[in-house]
């Protein structure tokens, strides 16, 4: 069983990596990772490839996963929202996934965990992927029989072409000439609709 941490809106290859298993577990119980994928993701706008963070509480001293509370005190998710209306408003495919996306960042839940995990959930019904996906109560033991350990191997600043994992195709982007790897899976749902299964 692999072993991977919660993300908000994942990049592709986290789904290429979930592609190919059939059941997966997501430590809850590990201690929250700052400048990862955990709490931000990466579009494309007209401009340039954008992070997206969501701000979070308490994360300057350790604290586990499950206990990451968002700090709704200032509005990010109008910062999110507009940003993503910017960069994908015009995509072929926004119309259909709009309104479950703008309810997915404005639910306000206290978790990130459970915000991670209500995006996970779309994710994979759109993607149309049949994996388990099970959630552990307490930090899990990699060194135990059965399990491979993928967490922070899916990390911004890691070199992706290490790690073997991303197995995408190109698909027509919204902006640019250049094609632009490995964004959050906004970026291909939007622009791929139905066919986005077929580019992980």
């Amino acid at each position: 069983m692999v072993v991977i941490e919660s993300q908000y809106f994942p990049p592709i290859e986290y789904f290429s990596l979930l592609k190919e298993q059939s059941d997966i577990l997501i430590d809850t119980g590990e201690y929250f990772v700052k400048q990862t994928y955990r709490n931000r993701c990466h579009i494309l706008t007209s401009n340039k490839t954008l992070s997206l963070s969501v701000p979070l509480k308490g994360v300057n001293k350790k604290i586990f996963t499950k206990d990451i509370k968002i700090d709704y005190s200032e509005n990010w998710m109008k910062d999110h929202w507009k940003a993503i209306v910017s960069a994908y408003g015009r995509s072929p495919f926004f119309e259909y996934y709009e309104q479950y996306t703008y309810d997915l960042i404005h639910g306000q839940p206290e978790l990130l965990l459970d915000l991670n995990s209500n995006i996970l959930s779309f994710c994979l019904k759109v993607l149309s992927l049949d994996v388990n996906i099970a959630y552990s109560e307490k930090y899990v033991d990699s060194s135990e029989e059965g399990f491979e350990d993928c967490r922070s191997v899916i990390h911004p600043k890691k070199g992706r072409l290490e790690r073997n994992i991303d197995k995408s195709s190109r698909y027509t982007q919204t902006f640019g000439h250049n094609f632009v790897e490995n964004l959050s899976i906004l970026d291909l749902v939007f622009c791929c609709g139905p066919e986005s299964k077929m580019h992980i």
